[in-house]
């Protein structure tokens, strides 16, 4: 990897007409039009279009038409799906996880626009990253701006702009006579996740503790006879 192609990913100002990526440019869309041009019924044809295309698609169902920066920089997980129209500017890297769904015209972005106007007449761009978590269902007609997070299980409603993260939250799921039911989500790293569970848990029971709030428990009424 040349040092302009790592500039781009790694978030540094680069200069995008440089003569390789502009090269990789025109390949990637002459793949997304080669792409587009087919048949739907021609699915196999498409996703060997998509194995050429992308950095990891894991079979990914992604209806036409679809659009691209670079493609080398998008990875989607397992049971990715996408409605028409999408578009991924993949300047910078784009990581989908798994179980993710997309509606009509998205649009993902990762380029910066410099604050210097010396930059911008040098026509140097930067990026940031985009990450969308597992189970994210995003709606149509929205646009996720350069660097956001989107959290798992989070729900875009239609026309939405993003602009900041999606952050962690907690929602109650459930209502009953003897207790409430919450969902609590967080940020953690996939090799943290056990220890940050454990240590909420016990921070929760001893808050719990003392604010005089008690665990509801499962209880059963046993009748027994000779």
């Amino acid at each position: 990897m040349n040092d302009t192609k790592s500039d781009m990913i790694s978030g540094e100002l680069y200069q995008p007409f440089s003569k390789e990526l502009y090269n990789d440019r025109l390949y990637c869309k002459s793949l997304c039009h080669e792409l587009n041009n087919l048949s739907p019924l021609k699915r196999d044809d498409i996703n060997l279009i998509l194995d050429k295309l992308l950095n990891e698609w894991n079979e990914a169902f992604i209806e036409q038409p679809f659009h691209c920066t670079y493609g080398y920089n998008i990875s989607l997980g397992k049971n990715f799906y996408s409605k028409d129209n999408l578009f991924i500017d993949d300047s910078g890297i784009v990581s989908i996880s798994d179980n993710v769904t997309i509606g009509y015209n998205v649009t993902i972005l990762t380029s910066v626009t410099p604050i210097s106007s010396q930059d911008r007449a040098k026509g140097l761009e930067s990026t940031l990253p985009v990450r969308i978590y597992e189970g994210v269902c995003i709606g149509s007609n929205t646009v996720i701006y350069p660097g956001v997070k989107i959290n798992r299980e989070s729900i875009i409603e239609p026309g939405s702009v993003v602009k900041d993260d999606i952050p962690p939250f907690v929602n109650m799921t459930e209502y009953k006579d003897s207790a409430l039911t919450f969902t609590l989500r967080v940020w953690a790293a996939t090799e943290n996740y056990e220890t940050l569970r454990c240590s909420l848990l016990e921070n929760m029971n001893k808050r719990f503790n003392e604010e005089g709030i008690e665990l509801a428990y499962t209880t059963y009424d046993i009748h027994l006879s000779k």
